[in-house]
């Protein structure tokens, strides 16, 4: 499957790939850090209405569902490429679209849960 980076560079990923990059030690590594972050920097504004606990369980759960979206798309992406060779993804539309669905989808199930309160905050 053909598909397009952040800065619009034309690479190629197959299911072995696929495969080697998931099994290797620092995608978890980089996963981590990237909880870790977005617990420290609080994007969402959800640590003000819950417990650092409640933070880190919401914040695992959205890098968990914006993963699983990622990882679904590139599947229906190789499997589509297969039968028409001119399919291509460009990679930041789909990180942009799984996290916003992740972030909304997640919000709402932990809110409930932890009792923060669902908050649509436009800027």
């Amino acid at each position: 499957m053909r598909y397009y980076d952040v800065l619009w560079r034309e690479r190629h990923l197959t299911l072995r790939e696929l495969r080697t990059t998931y099994s290797n030690y620092y995608t978890y590594v980089f996963w981590s850090m990237v909880v870790a972050l977005l617990v420290l920097f609080d994007l969402h504004g959800f640590a003000a209405r819950v417990s650092i606990a409640a933070l880190l369980t919401y914040t695992i759960l959205m890098v968990v569902v914006t993963v699983s979206i990622y990882i679904l798309v590139t599947l229906i992406g190789i499997k589509i490429s297969k039968t028409h060779p001119g399919f291509f993804i460009v990679l930041p539309i789909v990180g942009l679209a799984a996290m916003t669905i992740s972030t909304y989808a997640v919000e709402l199930a932990v809110s409930s849960v932890f009792s923060g309160g669902m908050s649509v905050e436009y800027a």
